[in-house]
């Protein structure tokens, strides 16, 4: 490459130079058409020339752009380089395109010179090994790992970058970053990297931070080499004496020379290191579940509890474990939770069955155990079944299949060969003691017609037509892409739901739809002041207990409001409540006695939907089924609709250079003839409208309401430059008059302008204050019901005739909506439309019910799947959103075996412990389940103690507040968890209060 920069690299064009030197270039630069978001370009110097090293860079470059963490930075595209210097063709360099990280690197952070606090290092060590063990789990090693390629951008968020595209076996010493260099382990010196290199890497940086300096004076290689190898490290608790014993043994350990004798994970580096700050010493000892005996044999020495529970045993894993056991404990505002590799991110881990777990420090060794642990003072695990797993396939596949356990508790069941084939891959880990990673996606068996329209920023296409990495809308009008496409599926039980405003979908008997159902309606309609909420919150555990006394009840028994609110232990608002509902047994005993069973069921069933709202952590619909739907289709003693979609919103999408004014299209398409660029009105204020985007309107002496409309310069200059009847010919609209797809998606702002347009001239107010738009042509009128839709609004369309004084004159289409935003740009109507408009209620205008749910024919069906936040996604002509999502539980349940089962999100959490384990427990095999979250989930009263004297306790904060007022009246009756709160808490005032494990002060709490 000559010595002249670059002006663009790829797809992107070059702003500066950033850095040069033995490792290559560094640019900043931005994409040449999306230029949103400034990059970085490597060029790295290492010529590539064979044919091999460039395949081998390219495999390599490849598989750093999917790595996808929240510590590492994204790798945006890659490519070869053609070179050429003094006229000469050179051998090609390879260039990674990286996004641009704003931000300090941790070398300043950590400024060179200083010792820094264990508990402080612990805060940056976490990350970036959670950073290289994703790396590594997809065998990509770093390779060039030092402090200056750890980045702390803005938020505080520790990136890593710095990962090498070229592959080790190309590798060249003086092509590689001197940095990097003092860092590298001795086995990377000798040209003989492994993974654990990284390790050793972190190691020295993790020395340097806590000592002062680096553990090697040397800064030549060979001589780095010498002195790694033959001498003996300096002690870190020499140079600082806040390191205790046991970090300066984990610490040692990641820097021995041998790779063999360090730990077998990066991740396992920062976990012990996290042990040895707690004051746990030694290699952690995790209390597991032995797999069950068979029936008619027991092992000598194992003990049962009194209903036949074998105990765990106790005993010291190998570094290479893969046993779970009991690992995961549900943390609560005084006990800290040891997450791995998440805190907020992922959803709930479900266990089953659940147990006490054993503190570190209270685990013992296998010798201790033998001689002086008592059988009682083990943890026991309760078991499903103690009978043998090895024909665990045979029987859940005999559970799925059609006349098996599931078809008969479950009407309509059909079988499913994906879901067999998940539950047959559960069993197989299950039977040999594996882990399974098993990508059960959210789309086995939900589906849509293939002949569905689905809305994309292109146009439509048909469900059948979609293909992963196309696009298409979330309910919030946002685009959002298809992650998979699944095959299409036959002979499925299908439904026809036609909705309120004509529209209709044809859908599966297990699609799910966000449905907002006459109970959630009425639910939200509620006044709920903060006071309210608070003294209503209600636990899982409290409600447990009140099925308990209820169970413990008799139907003679009375009591009163006072007597009941002890008995429960609090909720006095919801008792009084349902005393009230019930009625006293006699209205002169004074103080008023209720019906014991009957006043606590009550209590209950209250307690239990304010359970379920605060669940919900703001949302308002519920997720059904289409078979569920059409079974409750209608609601109440008078009959109404009882499911109810939400109308989508609007269109998010950019500007668009339109050939025409959007404005002005509207007018032409409304009032124009179908032969050129003129009009007509008797509206002046229609033709300042116009003139408003820059056209020149001329009056033609023929008519004296024609006019004709041409652009900023009047007339076409010349050929090539059209005038208004070439722009509108070019677009298709001469004698065809329609919307062309580019004004459709094109950005609200210009929507609102064709639809004002529209409506300014062929559209009406009624009595009423609904607004009408008129046509003649099938097309427009299709045409502007999608624009409407696209809009936000909820559009009907009928059709009628046409008549102008008793005379037939044709078919015609009136579209139909009412709103309270302004949509006429003309002040005349906009008068007329707020002086019309009555008795209008957002609630009803906001939704498209359910009228009805027929069963059809079967059709091809098919689902996808998107990445949005609620998995939604905009589906028919109407623009309804839908939704997307039992096989895994069976084999685990049918085994007896403890499980983690994590969520993707926090929606299938709510449906797997909801709704698929209750179904499991009542139709199946009871068991046990418990619900986890990472510690990010939950309230830290550290940090919330540490917020009452800063930022939102000085302003007052009105969320704050409402914070601590549930913290100190509930504190010991809640888990903490936010979404239990039954109140938003905002992001900013979340990430102040809660704590995952590197923020956490762990021994040094205050609670």
């Amino acid at each position: 490459m000559g010595d002249a920069a670059p002006q663009h690299i790829g797809s992107f064009a070059i702003i500066r130079l950033l850095h040069d030197g033995p490792d290559g270039s560094v640019y900043l630069g931005k994409h040449q058409v999306r230029t949103k978001n400034y990059i970085t370009i490597h060029v790295y110097p290492l010529p590539l020339t064979t044919d091999e090293a460039r395949e081998a860079f390219l495999t390599r470059a490849k598989s750093l752009k999917k790595l996808k963490h929240r510590n590492i930075a994204e790798v945006v595209d890659y490519g070869l380089l053609a070179g050429e210097a003094n006229g000469e063709q050179q051998s090609p360099q390879g260039y990674l395109v990286m996004q641009y990280v704003t931000g300090k690197s941790i070398r300043e952070h950590f400024p060179a010179g200083q010792c820094q606090k264990p508990d402080e290092v612990k805060r940056i060590l976490s990350p970036i090994a959670d950073a290289l063990q994703y790396a590594h789990t997809m065998h990509i090693q770093h390779g060039a790992l030092h402090p200056g390629n750890i980045l702390l951008d803005e938020s505080r968020q520790i990136l890593l970058t710095g990962f090498s595209p070229i592959p080790p076996d190309l590798s060249q010493p003086q092509y590689q970053e001197p940095a990097a260099m003092l860092y590298m382990a001795p086995e990377q010196l000798q040209g003989n990297p492994t993974l654990t290199s990284d390790q050793y890497a972190l190691a020295v940086m993790v020395y340097e931070w806590l000592c002062g300096h680096h553990p090697y004076s040397a800064t030549e290689r060979e001589t780095l080499l010498q002195q790694q190898l033959h001498e003996p490290l300096p002690a870190p608790r020499g140079l600082n004496n806040d390191i205790s014993p046991t970090v300066e043994q984990v610490l040692i350990k990641a820097l021995t020379p041998d790779p063999a004798e360090r730990f077998s994970h990066t991740h396992t580096f920062a976990y012990e290191y996290l042990r040895a700050l707690m004051g746990f010493s030694g290699p952690p000892t995790i209390a597991t579940a032995p797999p069950p005996p068979s029936i008619s044999k027991t092992r000598e020495g194992d003990s049962k509890d009194e209903k036949g529970n074998k105990g765990a045993i106790n005993r010291a894993p190998t570094e290479n474990d893969t046993s779970l056991g009991t690992r995961f404990i549900a943390p609560t505002p005084k006990t800290p939770l040891p997450s791995s590799h998440d805190d907020t991110d992922v959803g709930a881990r479900f266990i089953a069955p659940s147990s006490p777990t054993p503190s570190p420090s209270n685990v013992k060794d296998d010798d201790e155990e033998t001689s002086t642990t008592r059988e009682d003072d083990r943890p026991k695990v309760k078991r499903f079944s103690t009978g043998s797993i090895t024909n665990l396939h045979k029987i859940v596949t005999t559970d799925l299949r059609q006349g098996g356990i599931l078809s008969k508790r479950l009407g309509g069941y059909e079988e499913r060969t994906a879901q067999i084939e998940m539950a047959r891959e559960v069993a197989r880990a299950l039977t040999e003691e594996q882990h399974a990673i098993i990508e059960a996606s959210t789309g086995t068996g939900k589906a849509l017609d293939v002949d569905t329209p689905i809305p994309t920023p292109a146009g439509w296409k048909r469900m059948g037509d979609l293909v992963a990495g196309d696009y298409v809308f979330d309910e919030k009008g946002y685009p959002t892409r298809v992650t998979v496409a699944f095959d299409i599926m036959h002979d499925h039980k299908c439904y026809e739901v036609l909705f309120s405003d004509g529209s209709s979908l044809i859908a599966d008997a297990e699609h799910e739809w966000a449905s907002y159902t006459a109970l959630d309606r009425e639910w939200h309609k509620r006044p709920r002041s903060n006071i309210y909420r608070a003294k209503n919150f209600v636990t899982l555990d409290q409600l447990l207990l009140l099925e308990q006394i209820i169970a413990l009840s008799s139907k003679d028994n009375v009591l009163s409001v006072t007597e009941a609110v002890e008995l429960i232990g609090g909720h006095r608002w919801s008792v009084y409540q349902a005393a009230r509902q019930i009625g006293p047994v006699n209205s002169k005993m004074r103080p008023a006695r209720y019906p014991h069973l009957e006043l606590l069921t009550t209590v209950k069933d209250r307690l239990t939907k304010d359970l379920i709202e605060q669940r919900r952590g703001g949302r308002a619909y519920t997720l059904v089924t289409t078979e569920e739907m059409a079974a409750t289709l209608t609601a109440g003693s008078i009959p109404r609709a009882n499911h109810a979609i939400a109308v989508a919103e609007s269109l998010k999408l950019p500007d668009v250079d339109l050939p025409i004014a959007p404005y002005f299209l509207g007018v032409w398409l409304g009032d124009g003839s179908s032969y050129n660029n003129q009009i007509t009105t008797a509206d002046p204020a229609l033709i300042t409208e116009i003139e408003k985007d820059g056209y020149t309107v001329r009056s033609l002496k023929s008519h004296p309401y024609l006019y004709a409309v041409d652009d900023e310069h009047g007339k076409a200059v010349n050929r090539w430059q059209p005038g208004m009847t070439g722009r509108l010919r070019a677009l298709g609209l001469l004698r065809n008059k329609h919307i062309p797809t580019i004004y459709l998606r094109s950005s609200e702002k210009q929507r609102r302008a064709l639809f004002a347009g529209l409506l300014d001239t062929d559209g009406t107010v009624s009595h009423t204050g609904a607004i009408e738009f008129t046509t003649t042509s099938p097309r427009l009128a299709q045409d502007v019901f999608e624009l409407a839709c696209s809009l936000g609004f909820r559009p009907t369309l009928r059709n009628g005739r046409a008549r102008l004084k008793q005379k037939d004159c044709g078919p015609k289409w009136t579209l139909s909506f009412t709103t309270q935003e302004p949509v006429f740009q003309l002040p005349r109507k906009a008068n007329t439309r707020q002086e019309r408009l009555r008795n209008y209620t957002p609630e009803r205008n906001r939704f498209r019910y359910v009228i009805a749910v027929h069963e059809v024919p079967t059709r091809p069906v098919r689902c996808i799947q998107v990445d949005s936040q609620s998995h939604l996604y905009l589906a028919g002509r109407s623009m309804i959103p839908t939704h997307n999502s039992l096989a895994y539980l069976l084999p685990i349940v049918r085994s007896g075996r403890g499980a983690i089962i994590s969520t993707a999100n926090k929606a299938l959490q709510e449906q797997l412990f909801f709704k698929d384990i209750p179904f499991v427990k009542k139709n199946v095999q009871d068991f046990e389940a418990a619900l986890v979250k990472g510690m990010g989930n939950y309230i830290c009263l550290d940090r919330l103690e540490d917020e009452r004297n800063h930022e939102f306790a000085a302003s007052k904060n009105v969320d704050f507040t409402r914070l601590l007022n549930v913290v100190k009246e509930f504190e010991l009756t809640i888990s903490g968890d936010f979404e239990t709160l039954g109140f938003s808490v905002p992001g900013e005032l979340r990430g102040r209060v809660n704590a995952d494990r590197d923020q956490c002060a762990w021994t040094e709490c205050n609670f």
